[in-house]
């Protein structure tokens, strides 16, 4: 039986080079503490909107084109960052992510969660 390769996924967004910039400085201010991180580069910071865990890289092309159809010409919105969190929890910090405010529902309206 051939075994069946799978990728972890997640569905992301790019974010403003300011944005970046800032979220960069935050990161800089962070690595003060010495703490053995390893931080995202700038270029690669972006805004996850779904993480979809481990998928079949046979499935892949599908979901692709099921998002491109979904989101194709989807307009520019504004939001604010407006939390700022840690998986698996803020004493065991994996992963910093900062939240954001969808005050129009705009994501919601795509069935993502705040």
């Amino acid at each position: 039986m051939p075994s069946v390769t799978t990728k972890r996924l997640f569905v992301a967004i790019d974010i403003p080079l300011e944005v970046k910039r800032a979220l960069s400085a935050c990161q800089n201010k962070l690595g003060i503490s010495e703490a053995d991180v390893k931080w995202t580069e700038p270029q690669n910071i972006h805004l996850t909107l779904k993480f979809l865990g481990s998928v079949s890289v046979e499935n892949i092309a599908r979901i692709r084109h099921s998002l491109d159809k979904q989101f194709y010409g989807q307009n520019i919105f504004d939001t604010k960052l407006n939390r700022i969190g840690a998986f698996p929890s803020l004493s065991d910090a994996r992963i910093l992510w900062i939240g954001l405010n969808d005050e129009k529902g705009i994501l919601k309206g795509y069935g993502f969660k705040d």
